[in-house]
């Protein structure tokens, strides 16, 4: 038997061994114990991976354990990954967990915000991030922050039918920092008003104001809203955004012609509970390139689940030129064998800052879930 083989069946027996005692809690989500194929740009692995996870009231921790059986580490694998640490009631919590399309008020500031973009296929530590937020009958406040040191505020209150919101989100690394003023209010039916004023610090200023529709009926949902930007020559909307990390825009050298101008944000989301969630978006100004966004996954069968996203960056031109500079694609497939049995497989095109190029990354997995 090859000593790889030897070394995974060993790790696999030790962890299969210890589950038992692990799992005795009536309240334990599950355990998954997985080996696969792992590849980021051209350098392949084999590798073990255990996820553990436990669940008691308000409280849920996930742990994973990345086992390298061949081949060279590749960039960001790390063996222990705190994945998720969260106490949850519903009105307050405290969570320890990846950030995922994060908005705070109506987008001028900060919208689809995400620390997973940033990563390979393969989870890590970076990808996790920290939120704490209250949700009171007439008040709500939320506050995030990330270990690329980007954080922020979100306070709003419900004023004689009306909601008012204050942002204020910062990159200490970046020196940048954005805070704005929103306000919500219902117009009629199904529709509703919306405006937010914005600021970034030593540069311009931003409004919008559009139009949300949404409509719910049993297990199925639809929005949709249609949105009117004015900004500033020196004024970046959406500066944080999911592309934040990817390729952030950086203000020391940012260039723009000596005028405002105006654009749109367009956005559809649709979800059937179990079955399909999609949402798309599309963002463009006065003399710029428009950006495309794609989130979505859609449940084929009992047994197939898919995946897909595609993301432009918007504002190109203010960002280094080249290709591919900050997009983000991929996708996933999972199919249950069994019960108790799992394939799939990840892929995922990210552009690297740092090394000036697309990074690619995927990973197969065979996995049971003990």
């Amino acid at each position: 038997m090859p000593a790889f083989l030897k070394r995974a069946f060993v790790i696999a027996a030790a962890l299969l061994i210890a589950s038992p005692s692990f799992s005795q809690d009536e309240e334990l989500i599950h355990n998954t114990l997985s080996g696969g194929l792992y590849e980021v740009d051209g350098l392949k692995t084999n590798t073990l991976f255990w996820k553990g996870n436990f669940n008691r009231g308000n409280f849920l921790a996930q742990l994973d354990i990345n086992l390298l059986l061949t081949g060279r580490r590749p960039e960001g694998f790390e063996s222990v990954v705190l994945r998720r640490l969260d106490y949850d009631t519903g009105t307050e919590g405290f969570l320890y967990e990846p950030i995922v399309d994060l908005n705070y008020g109506q987008g001028l500031v900060m919208k689809h915000f995400s620390t997973l973009n940033p990563e390979p296929a393969v989870f890590n530590n970076s990808s996790v991030g920290c939120r704490l937020y209250y949700l009171g009958d007439s008040y709500d406040f939320e506050t995030f922050g990330t270990w690329s040191h980007v954080w922020g505020l979100r306070a709003s209150q419900d004023l004689f039918g009306l909601t008012v919101g204050e942002t204020l989100v910062t990159d200490a690394d970046d020196e940048a920092t954005a805070y704005s003023l929103d306000l919500w209010a219902p117009v009629f039916g199904d529709f509703d008003f919306y405006s937010e004023a914005a600021k970034m610090d030593r540069m311009g200023s931003g409004y919008s104001a559009g139009f949300h529709w949404g409509y719910d009926i049993i297990a199925v949902s639809v929005s949709a809203k249609l949105e009117w930007r004015r900004c500033d020559s020196d004024f970046v909307p959406g500066y944080f955004d999911w592309a934040y990390g990817i390729n952030p825009i950086k203000l020391v050298s940012y260039e723009a012609e000596d005028r405002s101008r105006s654009g749109y944000y367009a956005e559809l989301q649709g979800e059937v509970i179990n079955f399909i969630d999609l949402t798309v978006a599309y963002e463009g100004y006065d003399d710029s390139n428009g950006a495309f966004y794609l989130d979505s996954w859609v449940r084929l069968n009992p047994h197939l689940l898919v995946s897909a996203y595609l993301k432009q960056p918007s504002f190109t031109e203010y960002r280094p030129a080249g290709r591919n500079d900050g997009i983000l694609t991929g996708g996933s497939v999972r199919y249950d064998l069994s019960p108790n049995m799992f394939l799939s497989g990840t892929a995922k095109k990210v552009y690297d800052p740092d090394a000036g190029d697309v990074e690619d990354s995927a990973i197969i997995e065979l996995g049971l879930i003990l």
